[in-house]
């Protein structure tokens, strides 16, 4: 991790095209803070602050525009994601999207039902695959153990693994980051991702990127918001917890 930049400061050389870059760096606002940019950049010219913002060394950035191509934070084209996904621009699959079967269920191993936030679903889903040789690893999330008010993504590649990364995290995780990590690993992925991140990779599949060639199953997770990092370390300090 770097340092903590404050708000408005400047986080670029001005000699960098901000044209060229991911959206943190012109309207940080808008950011998502999904780690497309940092788990695509081809030369590592990104790393992550403190509050999982992308910083940029200009030393090392080749000004390719990748990343400001693949940034989930700017606009989402429902209709082009529609298109590059299922084959359609139908604007009329309804406010769901598009749409083939509807189920109900929950998990029919008892540790994965027991864990899970609402039946264990996806984690069965992923233990599937990954028993079944599908895939060859999953990349879920879970809470640092050194630093239990953040979240982590990581590769799940057992059974114990998944059971790790059940349950929600209301918190910000940059999940794509991960794909820096995969780029030059063997295997094909399954991932368990929010709306911003799975927007972030149909980005790259549109760019026919060769790393996310290397995820085969994505999940969708629903999403309504994500708190700050911080959030948990003020609530201590609120209520005098050391």
């Amino acid at each position: 991790m770097n340092q903590k930049i404050p708000d408005g400061e400047m986080r670029v050389s001005k000699m960098i095209n901000p044209e060229k870059l991911a959206i943190a760096f012109t309207d940080r606002r808008l950011c998502a803070r999904s780690g497309t940019c940092i788990g695509a950049c081809p030369e590592n010219a990104l790393s992550l602050d403190d509050d999982f913002y992308p910083i940029l060394d200009p030393d090392i950035c080749t000004e390719c525009g990748l990343c400001s191509e693949i940034c989930p934070g700017g606009t989402v084209s429902f209709k082009e994601l529609t298109e590059t996904t299922f084959g359609h621009n139908n604007d009329n699959v309804g406010f769901d999207g598009h749409v083939e079967m509807t189920y109900v269920g929950h998990a029919t191993d008892e540790r994965i039902r027991g864990g899970g936030a609402g039946g264990g679903v996806v984690t069965a889903l992923l233990w599937d695959l990954l028993k079944h040789g599908t895939v060859d690893g999953c990349i879920v999330t879970r809470m640092n153990p050194k630093r239990p008010w953040h979240g982590e993504v990581f590769i799940a590649r057992t059974y114990e693994d998944l059971l790790e990364s059940q349950q929600s995290k209301y918190i910000v995780i940059p999940v794509n980051s991960i794909l820096a990590e995969i780029r030059d690993m063997p295997g094909k992925y399954a991932m368990a991702a929010l709306p911003c991140h799975i927007h972030g990779i149909r980005k790259l599949q549109k760019q026919n990127n060769p790393i996310v060639k290397k995820i085969e199953v994505i999940v969708g997770l629903f999403c309504a918001s994500a708190m700050e990092p911080n959030v948990a370390l003020e609530m201590m300090e609120m209520r005098g917890v050391d």
